[in-house]
């Protein structure tokens, strides 16, 4: 069906499911496929009416079984992650499969050609001119299209009315000087018909420059803690207790940290529960170079803290109301970046270790991870605090569209700590009644200002999937028009 990655995810649980078949523990998951599979093979012998076999060589026989099958899908597993053209991960899976199968010799076969594939990789990248960790980005991820799967419930395509109403009213409730309105269009447009549920950020009552029109924050949030360990980070919204300030609030059940009481609870009713009481130690070691907010690794600290917000809610990750409320980009023409590690394994790990059986809970399964992820990025706030990244989504600050003359922008709250996920918006300008307030996506110069059309477009593709028509735009498209029209001809 061309979806690489959801083989990829889909041959990763068939992997694990073998691998524990052979481990054979007892009460284990492993046990229960070893049961089975040896049922089939009964059956099987019957059917074909072959001599049944003494019972030591009949374990032999489904451990040989097993391995064969363990065998092909790694293979199915390569092949899925070679279609994302990531050789990186395809070198380490055959690294893994090599050790455990030694005298295949399709696997090391393998590895030379992924070896060869990623060197010429590297000698492109500094051809290109990369560097650094930008070098390393480009060399460790590979490529896919995040799109909407056809299988998907109708249900999932859209916001639903009752949503949007529950919307309106969250909105109200934080600021009198906003509402939420339709705007023309559709998330999609050749699946539904009706109206819109397309939602920008409107202006109740008229508003004043330099007022604050509401502060949002927010639990879906992660940073890098190890790169500033002299700094105590509140666990809820990622932000710098100033040293000397209020004191900090600390949770009742661990050693957790939170900049306010506000922070304590909206992490206990939304996803520590889950988390208090297990070691995820090693997802922070492995993000431990997770330095600026496209590495990779800040993903796993990221998935960390969304899969366990979905867990403790105990619904669909897609019915969740911080998640539900969220749109992806599907327009887009250019390929998202991806990893088998960090788009695959990492979550299934995190998964598994907060009690999710990840073979038959399927409110879990890999669509649904990816169309979680495709929203994720698509309403992202992110940021560099002093030396360490910092990742949010903030459940009203994303119906804010952008314009690139905006009448509002946006910075972090410096309240009860400075950095963190929270943000303040702001009115630029006085702003009108029934008047959408905008804020710029582009960053350089004050929102963007300093940029000209052709670099404000090149950040604006992965929202908008299109250029920007936003009355800046149209006016400087006009402008270069006329200029290019009073050329001499030739």
């Amino acid at each position: 069906m061309g979806y690489p990655e959801l083989a990829a995810g889909d041959a990763k649980k068939a992997c694990l499911l073998l691998e524990h078949a052979l481990e054979y523990e007892e009460n284990s998951v492993g046990m229960k496929v070893r049961v089975a599979f040896d049922t089939f093979l009964q059956f099987e012998v019957e059917d074909e009416g072959k001599e049944r076999m003494e019972p030591g060589q009949w374990v032999f026989h489904v451990k040989d079984c097993l391995t064969d099958l363990l065998r092909n899908t790694y293979r199915v597993l390569l092949k899925a992650v070679e279609f994302t053209l990531d050789p990186w991960e395809a070198l380490h899976i055959c690294q893994g499969a090599k050790i455990r199968f030694p005298d295949d010799e399709f696997f090391p076969q393998e590895f030379r050609v992924y070896k060869a594939q990623f060197e010429k990789a590297r000698q492109t990248t500094r051809e290109e001119g990369h560097e650094g960790a930008e070098a390393n980005r480009q060399l460790i991820q590979g490529r896919v299209y995040l799109r909407q799967y056809p299988f998907m419930p109708l249900g999932y395509l859209r916001r639903s009315e009752t949503l949007i109403r529950s919307l309106e009213r969250e909105l109200t409730a934080v600021s009198p000087k906003c509402k939420l309105a339709r705007i023309s269009g559709s998330n999609n447009p050749d699946v539904f018909s009706g109206p819109s549920d397309v939602l920008g950020v409107f202006a109740s009552s008229d508003i004043a420059v330099g007022d604050c029109l509401f502060v949002d924050t927010t639990v879906v949030g992660a940073t890098n803690t190890l790169l500033t360990p002299d700094e105590v980070i509140c666990e809820a919204c990622c932000g710098t207790i100033s040293p000397g300030g209020q004191e900090t609030v600390s949770a009742e059940c661990c050693s957790a940290v939170y900049c306010a009481k506000q922070c304590q609870t909206g992490a206990s009713i939304s996803y520590h529960k889950v988390l208090c009481g297990k070691d995820f130690r090693w997802l922070s070691e492995a993000a431990k170079t997770a330095n600026h907010v496209n590495h990779p690794g800040l993903d796993g600290l990221v998935w960390l803290r969304v899969l366990s917000v979905c867990v403790q809610g105990n619904c669909h990750p897609l019915e969740h109301p911080l998640l539900a409320r969220l749109t992806p980009q599907y327009q887009s023409k250019t390929v998202d970046r991806w990893s088998y590690e960090w788009n695959v394994d990492i979550p299934i790990r995190i998964l598994r270790q907060l009690g999710i059986d990840v073979w038959a809970d399927h409110r879990f399964d890999t669509w649904v991870l990816l169309t979680v992820w495709a929203r994720l990025i698509n309403n992202r706030n992110v940021k560099m605090h002093h030396e360490r990244p910092v990742y949010g989504v903030n459940p009203l600050f994303s119906f804010f569209n952008h314009s690139c003359e905006p009448n509002a922008t946006w910075k972090s709250s410096t309240g009860t700590s400075t950095g963190g996920t929270t943000v303040e918006i702001t009115a630029t300008r006085a702003v009108r009644q029934e008047e959408q307030i905008f804020i710029s996506y582009c960053g350089g110069g004050a929102d963007g200002q300093g940029l000209n059309k052709d670099q404000r477009q090149e950040i604006l593709m992965p929202w908008l999937g299109e250029e920007c028509s936003c009355s800046r735009c149209q006016r400087e498209t006009l402008q270069k028009s006329t200029r290019m029209s009073t050329f001499p001809s030739s």
